[in-house]
Order: C-alpha cells, then structure tokens, then sequence
C-alpha cells in the first residue's frame, strides 16, 4: 500500500471516529450496479468563492478575479443490446454552465446539451463514446473523455464487507478533470462503510465515507504546471434497488502555473453532487431494445 493510500485511511479514520453504526456485524454485498440497468443521472458541480490571481514581472501585469461556476447535467442512460455485447446510450436532457467573474453572470448551453452519444467497448473492454450523427469537437472531445472515466469506474469492492472495512478506488472521474489542466496528474482515493441502515421507505442502504486526493506537477515549455485538489465525502447505496445512488463530495482545487517571472494561480472550492435512480420498466431496461 502506497503511503498516499495510508494516509487516506487515516483521514477516513479520523473522520469517522465517535460514529456508532447501525448493523455493525452485518455483512452485505458492495458492488457497482449492472451496466444493463436503465439510469436517470443528476449531477451538480458547483465552485463558488474561486479566486484567481497572477502576476508577472512588467508593471501592472499582476490581477485577481473571483469566479463561481455551476455545472448541471440531467442524463438518461440506457442499455442497448446487439450481438456484439451491447451499447449504451446517454441522452444529455439538460447540460447547463451558469459563471460568475468579478461579478458579471453568464448563462450557457454546455457541449453536450441536447446530445445523444453512443459507447461502444474498445479492445480493452472499456467503454468509449462518440455523438451520435457527428463528430465531436473542441470541448465536447474531453467530455467524452470525461464520460467514459464516469462509466468505466470501479467504485464498489464487489466482495461481502462489513462496517469498518475500507478500500482503495481510483477516481477516474477526478483525474480526467485534472488532466484538462495537467495532463500528468493522477488520483487516488479509499472508501470506508461507515453504516448500514435503512431510506426513509424502509429499504436498507449502505453509508460509505470517501476521500479522493490528485494532482501532480509537470514541466512545460521552460515553465511548471501544478494542480492539487482533496475532496471528502459521502456515499449512499441502495442495497435493495441497485442503480439508486447518491454521491456528495466536497473541497478544493488548487492549480497553477510558472513561465519565468510569470505566474498564475487558481483556487477553486468544489461541492460535486451526483444521484442515480434506475429508469421505470421499458426501452431500456435489461434485455429491452430502444425503439
């Protein structure tokens, strides 16, 4: 075990320290959900209290700016058998960018809103995707990139836990973001099963605690790029309707940049939320090809 995966148990222990869990002796299956199951995906991706500042060696180079951005996508996913092991389908319902910088708000359409995409396993059986009667340019080519880190996650042990047991993850979700910026960086994270209890409705879940660490530093053109973010969080898995998930992940990215006396820093606070509930019976749903 690396000494960054030692030291993410010990932030996990940390944190859960004085919990007292529901079900302690229990033991329950943990794995990701079956990729034919039919998904409604919200996430919201907000930064609000960012700053960013520079400064250079000629007078008046130097300059800040506060920036807040809130991302919000709406997604259906849907599975869609064939002979060859299937495809999978994401309709962007709603792909929304509000930023604010000094003040003055914008409001716009993200790259993938309105967008169908397709993925397809490659070679190495993962999932890739491509728009559906196009092809993808400028920022909708990282998306891409970005969906497929979110759909070839491995976030669940898939073996029986019980309370107090932990696990490492790689967040492929984080370290795709980063590489926007910094195409070295790396991420790591542990979960650890804090609880097992019951929904309001009487079915039982299961409380995860997650910490994810990235980042990393890189020489560029006679300069330096760095990025560091830490994120904490929890988990909530349905364990009687797989697919229904809520995920809450708080903390802050740092990232900047050095070219001689030229400099450029960024630190961003970053609340990411994600909820996935398994679609209603139909075009879809195992074994139901979309019309």
């Amino acid at each position: 075990m690396s000494n960054r995966s030692k030291s993410l148990r010990a932030l996990i222990g940390v944190a859960t320290v004085g919990i007292l869990p529901l079900g302690a002796q229990e033991r329950v299956m943990l794995k990701d959900a079956d990729e034919k199951i039919g998904l409604r995906i919200h996430s919201v991706n907000r930064s609000s209290g960012g700053r960013v500042e520079t400064e250079g060696a000629g007078a008046g180079s130097a300059g800040s700016a506060t920036v807040a951005v809130t991302r919000t996508r709406q997604i259906e996913r849907r599975y869609l058998p064939d002979p060859l092991g299937g495809k999978l389908r994401y309709h962007f319902v709603r792909d929304q960018v509000a930023s604010q910088v000094d003040g003055e708000s914008r409001q716009a359409p993200g790259p993938l809103h309105g967008k169908r995409v397709t993925g397809t396993r490659n070679g190495a059986g993962n999932w890739v995707f491509d728009i559906e009667g196009g092809v993808a340019v400028g920022d909708q080519v990282e998306e891409l990139d970005l969906l497929g880190a979110f759909e070839n996650k491995r976030w669940q042990p898939n073996r029986m836990v019980q309370v107090g047991d932990s696990w490492d993850f790689t967040p492929r979700f984080i370290r795709q973001t980063l590489k926007r910026d910094l195409p070295a960086s790396e991420a790591v994270g542990v979960m650890k099963l804090r609880e097992i209890g019951k929904a309001a409705d009487g079915s039982r879940q299961a409380v995860i605690d997650c910490v994810i660490h990235g980042g990393g530093e890189q020489a560029t053109g006679g300069g330096l790029r760095k990025a560091d973010a830490t994120l904490s969080g929890v988990m909530t898995v349905n364990l009687d309707r797989p697919g229904e998930l809520r995920l809450r992940l708080s903390g802050t990215l740092v990232s900047g940049a050095e070219v001689g006396a030229a400099r450029s820093t960024a630190k961003m606070p970053l609340t990411m939320t994600l909820e996935t509930t398994p679609l209603p019976a139909g075009p879809g749903a195992p074994g139901v090809p979309i019309e």
